[in-house]
């Protein structure tokens, strides 16, 4: 859900504030027993990062413990992932531990 009524998120929740909370994954996320990870990038705007704290935060509290939460330094939110395959190894190494891993 987002911490904010602002335009950006009328893309992906609609226009009335009203209704986000009913929209919102974060309750199926907190519920589900699927090992999570979640990313955010170090310069990913400040709504995405207080997202990422949410979730991380809340993600505690499932019985199955913390999700896997990587926030990637020198990133934005495209960098992140245009980093993969590429000689920043960092995303793709975090990836691949956390399949074989599955935490």
């Amino acid at each position: 859900m987002p911490a904010t009524s602002d335009s950006g998120y009328q893309v992906y929740y609609g226009a009335d504030p009203a209704c986000y909370a009913e929209q919102s994954s974060l309750p199926g996320l907190l519920t589900t027993t699927i090992p999570l990870m979640t990313v955010a990038a170090e310069l990913d705007p400040a709504g995405f990062a207080q997202q990422f704290d949410m979730l991380k935060r809340a993600s505690c509290a499932r019985a199955s413990g913390c999700m896997r939460a990587v926030m990637l330094p020198q990133h934005s939110h495209m960098s992140e992932v245009y980093s993969i395959n590429t000689a920043d190894a960092r995303l793709g190494s975090e990836i691949v531990d956390f399949a074989k891993m599955g935490k």
